[in-house]
């Protein structure tokens, strides 16, 4: 169903019960409300006061083309995956899980983790911005291995659906404050 363009009406023009179905209950039926029929459809146009709907469907999400007027629905970021736990993301294993019909979550960001003087070591918790539904896949790195003579290293651990830490650890104590920045990325759904 189309939008029906409104009439405009002076004062003593008629109005009949009609019209009222025609300019106000069919408009109201070709709106957006009433033609989501499930959690997750997108409405968008298709030409002049005309939309339509493109459903909702597991496992896809819609996009749009450089030009932000062609929408489909495409596969996902991820299909498939393998490790020991269906949920948590995070547990070894050869098990292959299918992601069709999950919509993953995919977080990074670039964290500084500072090593105070007279230590070896640092940690700083990463919070995410949105809870995993298990624990997520967690991937750490940084810039270089060797820093000043010093050998670095980095990892992760205590892994929570909402938050983990990173680690980074140096060959001896610094005799300075270090700041390193360690990229992240946490992958689940």
């Amino acid at each position: 169903m189309s939008y029906n363009t409104v009439p405009t009406l002076v004062t003593g023009d008629p109005w009949s019960a009609a019209n009222a179905n025609i300019y106000w209950r069919d408009n109201f039926e070709a709106g957006v409300p009433a033609i989501i029929a499930a959690a997750g459809d997108v409405v968008y146009g298709t030409g002049p006061n005309a939309v339509t709907v493109l459903s909702a469907s597991p496992g896809r999400f819609p996009r749009w083309d450089a030009a932000g007027v062609t929408l489909e629905a495409v596969a996902p970021l991820l299909y498939n995956r393998q490790g020991g736990d269906a949920t948590h993301w995070a547990t070894g294993g050869t098990t292959n899980y299918s992601l069709a019909t999950a919509y993953p979550h995919v977080e990074l960001g670039v964290i500084p983790v500072v090593i105070a003087s007279s230590s070896a070591s640092g940690q700083i918790q990463v919070n995410l911005s949105a809870n995993f539904f298990g624990y997520p896949h967690i991937n750490v790195s940084f810039e270089a291995a060797v820093v000043d003579g010093y050998i670095i290293s980095a990892y992760y651990g205590s892994v929570d659906v909402g938050s983990f830490y990173v680690y980074v650890r140096t060959s001896t104590a610094q005799t300075t404050d270090r700041t390193i920045n360690v990229s992240w990325t946490a992958t689940g759904y």
